[in-house]
């Protein structure tokens, strides 16, 4: 093994650290950013993130013990250090979900209030036809009990996009602050 396989490998693993370590700060300015929370939403654990960033680790040890191409390093590197960043956006993300003053957190997402443009299922939920349509449906009771958890919302920057609730009075609530 040669120096710069060390190195490259150390570096690694200090990132990893570093943004290890940057979680706290960087949730507290997350919520600084997004203003008041007005609801917070069920908060799901995420411990595939904790796998991944293990697993991360043990993929740049691994090259500690065995002698790779240097490009197959470098991409091993490369693959465990955004794979870590991108687990710990995900679980800060996960944390804060939430109506927020400036901003829905919500299934991994952020979506700006200023960015919404509609929400279209509110215009043809409570409608006649669609509640038939619901009610003749074969697997009716999930069907209309999924739908009333589920909220799309239409936005300037990522189009359509659906988001889902642990309940039908979660959504609701998040309906109710977010028309205001």
């Amino acid at each position: 093994m040669n120096y710069l396989t060390i190195i490259i490998n150390s570096i690694s693993l200090l990132l990893i650290a570093f943004l290890c370590i940057t979680v706290k700060p960087r949730m507290k300015k997350l919520s600084e950013s997004l203003g008041e929370c007005l609801f917070p939403l069920t908060r799901r654990k995420n411990w595939l993130s904790i796998i991944v960033i293990v697993a991360a680790c043990g993929m740049i040890i691994l090259q500690f013990f065995r002698e790779f191409q240097f490009y197959i390093m470098i991409i091993m590197d490369a693959v465990a250090v955004l794979g870590t960043e991108i687990c710990i956006k995900d679980f800060i993300v996960l944390k804060i979900a939430g109506v927020y003053e400036k901003a829905l957190v919500t299934d991994g997402r952020i979506i700006y209030r200023d960015d919404i443009i509609a929400f279209p299922t509110l215009e043809y939920e409570n409608t006649e036809e669609y509640l038939k349509e619901k009610m003749e449906d074969e697997y009716s009771e999930d069907a209309l009990e999924t739908a009333q958890r589920t909220l799309k919302i239409v936005t300037n920057s990522s189009g359509e996009i659906y988001t889902y609730f642990a309940s039908k009075e979660e959504r609701n609530k998040v309906v109710e602050l977010l028309t205001k």
